[in-house]
C-alpha cells in the first residue's frame, strides 16, 4: 500500500550537537585585487547523462545534516583594496546535505537550494528520492547575514552597490561587503572533490570544521555549536550541478549564474518570485550579469575580463499578484492584469526587470543568444492559470529560458503533492496549495525544464 506524501506537516528537529533536520516526507577580477577562491570547477561536455541510480528497494529521502566549511566572508576588492579594508575573515557558516538511502555510489546530480520562508524547501528535499530527475543529492544553504532583523544572503553582483541593501558587516576589519559566491564555489568544489579535510573553525579555505571543534555563533545560530567533520562522498556529477531559490534565495540563484566565479559550475538555476534591478533607470541599462553578458560598459561589479556563459538554462517563476516583492508605491502588484514581477516596472532611481525581459531582452538574448520570441508555450494548471512560455534557438545548442507566469498567484506559489509526483508541473488531485498557486509543483517545473533543456548534454525526456 502505498503511503501519503506528507510535506504538509514539516517536523523539524534541530540536534544542537548532531546539526540534524528532518522534513518528513512519507512515500517516496572583480575589479581591483585578485580574488581569494578560485572559480569552482565547471561541468564537462565529455559524457552523456548519468541519471543517480537507487539500489534495489528504491531511494527515500532522509534527513537534511548540518556540515561547516570554512570560506572567506567578503571580496576585498570591492572596497578598492586589501591594504585599505583588511582581507575578508574565514568563516565557517552552515550547510546542509541530504542524500537519500538507498543512492548507489555512483555519479549523480546536485541540487543547491536557496532557502526561503520555509527551511530547507522540503518540496525539493522530497524530490531528491523519488522526482522525475531520479535521485539526486541535495544541499541547502540558509541565509546567513543581518540575522539580528531578517537573516539574508549577499549577492553583490546582481545587486551591486546602490542597487539595494546589501550586508556590509563583513571582513577581519568588518567593513566589506559581504559575498557568498565563496561559499557556493567551495561547497560545489568540496563535494565534487570529495574533499575531506578537516580543521578548526576559521582554517584553511575548503577544509570542514572538524568533528567535534567549536562552531562560533554565526547567522541564523545565535550560539556556539560542535562540528559534524566532512560529510561522505556524494559521487557529484560535476555535469548535472542545479540550483534553485526562491523570494531572497532567487536572487541568490542568480547571482550564481551571473557571477563569473560560479556561472560555469552549474547547467542551470530556477528563480522563483524575486525582483532584479538595472543599474539604471531604465531596462535600456542591462542587470549586472558579467557571467552571462561579459564585462560591458554597463559592468559595475564582478568586471572580471572573461567571456560570456551560454551552457545555462535559465528558468523564472512568480505570481503575477505578489504584493511581497514589490514596493506598492511602485506597482500595483495585488492587480494580476498589471503583473508586476513579469513585466517589470520603475523603482526609483533604478528600472525592476520583468520576469519575462530577462528571460528574452535582457539576458537571455544578448547573453545566451536565445530568440526573444518564444518558441513554445504552454497553459495548464487549475483553471488554466499556469503559463509556460519557452524561448529557445541559444548560441549552445540545448541552453533555453523559460518563464511560469501563475496568474494570481502570490508570493512563492507551490504545491506539495499528497499522493505521487504528477506526469506534468501541475498537481490535480489531493494537493496542498500554497500562495494560489493554482496547482503549480515547482521541483517539477524546474526538473522538467532542466531535463528537456540541457546545455552540456543532448536533450532528454518530455518536458515544456
Amino acid at each position: 500500500m502505498r503511503r501519503p506524501f506528507l510535506l504538509v506537516a514539516l517536523l523539524v528537529l534541530v540536534g544542537a550537537g548532531a546539526g540534524i533536520y528532518l522534513a518528513l516526507a512519507g512515500g517516496g577580477g572583480r575589479g581591483g585585487p585578485a580574488r581569494t577562491t578560485a572559480t569552482a570547477t565547471g561541468p564537462s561536455t565529455a559524457a552523456r547523462f548519468q541519471r543517480g541510480r537507487c539500489v534495489p528497494g528504491g531511494c527515500v529521502a532522509m534527513a537534511v545534516r548540518r556540515y561547516n566549511l570554512n570560506v572567506p566572508d567578503a571580496d576585498p576588492s570591492g572596497c578598492g583594496s586589501t591594504a585599505a579594508c583588511g582581507p575578508p575573515a574565514t568563516v565557517a557558516p552552515d550547510v546542509y546535505l541530504s542524500r537519500p538511502r538507498g543512492l548507489a555510489d555512483a555519479p549523480a546530480p546536485l541540487l543547491i537550494a536557496f532557502s526561503s520562508t520555509v527551511p530547507h524547501d522540503p518540496n525539493w528535499l522530497a524530490a531528491s528520492a523519488s522526482g522525475p530527475a531520479g535521485p539526486y543529492v541535495y544541499a541547502s544553504i540558509p541565509p546567513e547575514h543581518g540575522c539580528a532583523r531578517v537573516c539574508s544572503y549577499a549577492h553583490p553582483t546582481v545587486t551591486a552597490p546602490g542597487m539595494g541593501e546589501l550586508p556590509n558587516a563583513c571582513g577581519a576589519s568588518g567593513t566589506l561587503t559581504c559575498d557568498d559566491i565563496p561559499l557556493v564555489a567551495g561547497l560545489i568544489r568540496a563535494l565534487e572533490g570529495c574533499d575531506a579535510r578537516t580543521a578548526a573553525a576559521g582554517g584553511p579555505v575548503g577544509t570542514w570544521v572538524a568533528a567535534g571543534r567549536p562552531v562560533p555563533a554565526y547567522g541564523e545560530h545565535a550560539r556556539a555549536l560542535r562540528g559534524n567533520g566532512a560529510p561522505p562522498c556524494q559521487h557529484i556529477d560535476p555535469r548535472e550541478v542545479f540550483v534553485e531559490g526562491g523570494s531572497k534565495g532567487g536572487v541568490m540563484a542568480l547571482d550564481v549564474a551571473c557571477d563569473t566565479r560560479t556561472t560555469r559550475a552549474v547547467a542551470g538555476i530556477s528563480d522563483a518570485s524575486e525582483r532584479v534591478l538595472s543599474p539604471g533607470e531604465s531596462a535600456a541599462t542591462p542587470p549586472n550579469c558579467p557571467g552571462l553578458l561579459a564585462a560591458t560598459s554597463a559592468c559595475v561589479t564582478d568586471c572580471a575580463a572573461a567571456s560570456a556563459n551560454t551552457a545555462i538554462s535559465l528558468q523564472w517563476i512568480w505570481g503575477s499578484a505578489d504584493p511581497a516583492a514589490v514596493a506598492a508605491r511602485y506597482c500595483d502588484a495585488t492587480n494580476p492584469a498589471v503583473d508586476c514581477l513579469g513585466n517589470g516596472y520603475a523603482a526609483g532611481a533604478h528600472w525592476s526587470f520583468g520576469d519575462v525581459q530577462l528571460a528574452s531582452t535582457a539576458l537571455g538574448g544578448p547573453g545566451l543568444g536565445c530568440a526573444t520570441t518564444p518558441a513554445g508555450a504552454l497553459t495548464t494548471g487549475a483553471g488554466g492559470r499556469i503559463a509556460v512560455t519557452t524561448y529557445t534557438g541559444c548560441t549552445t545548442p540545448g541552453a533555453a529560458t523559460q518563464t511560469v507566469d501563475v496568474y494570481g498567484g502570490g508570493h512563492l506559489p507551490d504545491t506539495w503533492p499528497t499522493d505521487r509526483w504528477p506526469a506534468g508541473i501541475a498537481c490535480t488531485r489531493g494537493c496542498h496549495e500554497r500562495n494560489a498557486s493554482s496547482g503549480l509543483v515547482v521541483p517539477l517545473a524546474a526538473w522538467r525544464f532542466w531535463l528537456a533543456h540541457d546545455p552540456l548534454l543532448a536533450p532528454r525526456g518530455a518536458g515544456p
